[in-house]
């Protein structure tokens, strides 16, 4: 499980970078938004440097990233910004790398599967600008992320604390991904 503000480093003291974003690949970008927003989620500012259609929403304290675009999600998003130095790094180590999409048009970007099972990306940049200061959701505070099981198969964002959900209650969002209220 994936706790706090996500900067950890794994066992073998990999650099990851600064964490950026949890990643959600979604089929319908509007419906994703319509509910992260309806949550009391703040739109951020993009960047325009995805090929795909996107947007971030953050609570001031977790990001999330939507993506109209197929991917395994979630993923931890982190940026780096001496991507070469850590794919090399990575690589060295023995991680197999499942993609690496080097571009001179868009962000360089690489990922890999952690032990947890969960996707962990790293870009060369950030994707949107962090200027707006976030207000807290309705799902209270961001406790955890936690990775698809065989008998739990979607991935749990959990929130601590809720103020306006009922305590207990498990959200689907659009994309596949479920919200534990505690």
């Amino acid at each position: 499980m994936y706790c706090g503000r996500l900067t950890w480093r794994n066992s073998m003291d990999l650099s990851r970078g600064i964490f950026l974003e949890i990643s959600l690949s979604t089929p319908n970008l509007i419906t994703s938004t319509e509910f992260y927003r309806s949550l009391g989620f703040t739109s951020l500012q993009i960047l325009p440097v995805w090929p795909h259609p996107y947007a971030v929403f953050s609570d001031g304290l977790i990001t999330l990233g939507l993506h109209q675009y197929r991917f395994v999600s979630p993923s931890l998003t982190y940026v780096n910004h001496d991507i070469t130095a850590a794919l090399a790094e990575h690589e060295a180590s023995g991680i197999v790398i499942k993609f690496k999409k080097p571009s001179a048009e868009h962000l360089n970007e690489f990922g890999f599967i952690d032990s947890q099972g969960v996707m962990v990306t790293l870009l060369t940049a950030s994707t949107y600008l962090k200027s707006v200061i976030a207000q807290p959701s309705q799902c209270g505070v961001f406790e955890k992320l936690v990775p698809p099981t065989l008998i739990q198969p979607s991935t749990t964002l959990v929130f601590k604390k809720s103020t306006m959900i009922v305590s207990g209650s498990v959200l689907t969002a659009p994309e596949g991904t479920n919200l534990l209220i505690l």
